[in-house]
């Protein structure tokens, strides 16, 4: 929790904020599309998907229940 002056605000972890916006993207069909859907559509670049944390975001994708994020989870791993 951060604080400037009176209020008081969170900002999302990176990999929460990646789980979020996958968990509204319909179902894509297997780790080679979501590839190239966070480095294509997202911009973002392969470096810095392997710097996110391959364990928490396993861990989200139980609580998610979206095949975007456990494909997320396998495609990290494999990185």
């Amino acid at each position: 929790m951060l604080q400037e002056g009176d209020y008081f605000y969170r900002i999302a972890e990176v990999e929460k904020a990646l789980c979020d916006q996958l968990y509204t993207v319909p179902p894509l069909p297997n780790t080679k599309e979501l590839f190239l859907h966070l480095t294509e559509n997202l911009r973002i670049e392969e470096s810095e998907l392997k710097k996110l944390d391959t364990l928490k975001i396993c861990e989200y994708s139980a609580a998610y229940h979206s095949s975007n994020i456990k494909k997320l989870c396998s495609l990290l791993r494999r990185l």
